[in-house]
């Protein structure tokens, strides 16, 4: 909570049906910072977290114009799943450009964000 009390964060979770599967943390409106993004492990692997990721950019900002994250070098699967949505850089500062993208909002997700 303090992340979202004391630093400006916003969380978006994500669910199927009424089952919370994940959840994104991140602040900005233009440049988006991206500081977590979990899936669950059994929802992992499928292509859910390629749809959060689109429901974000699609449907949840609207104003972005680039996101931004961090990735732990030593987390290859992290830093597979990222580049395959075409984030370029180092581990420690990758990014993405939406404009350049084709992102749909994939249906089976909505958003509720936490109160603060």
């Amino acid at each position: 909570r303090s992340w979202l009390a004391f630093r400006g964060y916003e969380c978006v979770l994500f669910f199927r049906s009424i089952v919370s599967i994940g959840y994104a943390l991140f602040r900005g409106d233009v440049e988006i910072h991206l500081r977590q993004f979990l899936i669950r492990q059994p929802y992992r692997r499928g292509g859910v977290g390629r749809s959060a990721f689109r429901f974000l950019a699609g449907e949840v900002w609207h104003n972005a114009s680039a996101v931004q994250l961090d990735v732990h070098a030593d987390n290859c699967v992290a830093l597979l799943f990222w580049r395959s949505l075409g984030f370029q850089g180092q581990p420690e500062a990758m990014r993405l450009t939406i404009a350049s993208q084709q992102l749909n909002a994939d249906r089976l997700f909505r958003w509720r964000p936490t109160a603060a």
